[in-house]
């Protein structure tokens, strides 16, 4: 074994040393550049993932080519959720419930990343007495919370779009003058009606369907001078999807609203639908503006927890890095299997179902 003196140990010793620093510094220029050419992307993928946009910041909402954005120009992606709200009358329960328990409500959605509520009612008991103003405050309690606010009347749900002026455009008209007077505008999205056309197939149209949408669209413009999101829900229960008419709409929105369409369209999705359904809509995201305004495990089918995480890989992995705007999952709480909560007395904890939406949607 060779000897070394002194001298030349120091030197030896200098020499690793130096060549430890330069190893060292060669590695750190490695992580910056690494950093330099990976932050950008993995910024991107948290900034249009919905479970990074609990916290929303300069609050009003557009559509700029076929994404949601906000005043900033940030990308925004709906991380929401379906809520009963003077709806069906049958499960009476639920809005009661949800009024009583709001707070601790609101707390927990803000909790798991919600950033979104579409609030469903009926225009006839919501206009009963005292219940305008009741829904008018919950909407106020989730605009201050920073929730984005989604009223949306099932009174057409399936049906033709028939005598909706006399029906529904008195409660568009105390939603968005309430909200105005609340100042919480910039939190509303109208979604006009639900599910229309599907009962009668033979009057289910494109023409038809565009002709009342773009009446609606005239009233929401002209006459309440809402320049906000309207969400449009496709003919066929929602299920059905035709470019060319989403389009006539857009280009009719734009010139309304001063040579700008902010309509989004939105379809509903349960096992009783092809997830091959789900795929057309995905791979035209990028022409029209869409998002899922339902999706459940149950429409009288048996349970299918799967097809809801199936179409949340679609959504996430596919659909948003093209265009698609998120998903309304159905619902917080309600009667029947598509409810998210553990029980009804207590609406702020969620069962296994919402805590698959959490899972592999929100968080």
């Amino acid at each position: 074994m060779p000897t070394y003196s002194r001298k030349k140990t120091t030197s030896s010793k200098t020499f690793r040393a130096k060549t430890t620093m330069s190893n060292q510094l060669k590695a750190f220029l490695v992580m910056v550049v690494a950093a330099i050419l990976i932050l950008p992307v993995l910024f991107l993928r948290m900034s249009t993932d919905p479970r990074n946009q609990a916290a929303v910041v300069a609050p009003g909402l557009s559509v700029s080519g076929t994404t949601l954005v906000t005043k900033s120009g940030s990308r925004f992606v709906i991380a929401g959720v379906n809520m009963e709200y003077f709806r069906d009358p049958g499960c009476s329960y639920v809005t009661t419930n949800t009024e009583a328990q709001s707070a601790a409500i609101v707390a927990e959605l803000k909790r798991i990343g919600v950033n979104a509520v579409r609030l469903n009612y009926s225009d006839k008991w919501v206009n009963e007495s005292g219940n305008m103003t009741k829904f008018l405050a919950f909407m106020k309690l989730l605009a201050q919370n920073g929730i984005y606010v989604m009223p949306s009347t099932h009174t057409y749900t399936g049906k033709v779009l028939s005598g909706y002026q006399t029906s529904s455009f008195p409660a568009f008209k105390q939603i968005v003058e309430g909200a105005r007077t609340a100042g919480i505008e910039d939190y509303l999205i109208m979604n006009p009606y639900n599910e229309p056309y599907g009962e009668n197939e033979s009057a289910s149209t494109w023409a038809a369907w565009i002709t009342a949408n773009k009446t609606t669209l005239d009233y929401l413009r002209n006459t309440l001078g809402f320049k906000g999101v309207i969400v449009i829900d496709t003919k066929d229960w929602a299920a059905n999807f035709d470019v060319t008419s989403m389009k006539s709409l857009m280009t009719y929105d734009a010139s309304i609203n001063g040579g700008k369409s902010n309509v989004v369209f939105s379809n509903h999705w349960y096992p009783n639908i092809p997830l091959s359904n789900i795929d057309n809509s995905i791979a035209n995201s990028d022409q029209v503006p869409v998002l899922i305004g339902e999706i459940g495990q149950y429409n009288a089918t048996p349970l299918d927890p799967g097809y809801v995480k199936s179409a949340f890989t679609k959504v996430l992995n596919t659909g948003i890095p093209k265009g698609h705007n998120g998903i309304f999952p159905w619902i917080w709480s309600w009667c029947d299997d598509n409810n998210m909560t553990a029980d009804w007395d207590d609406l702020s904890h969620v069962n296994a179902f919402g805590q698959l939406i959490i899972d592999n949607y929100y968080s």
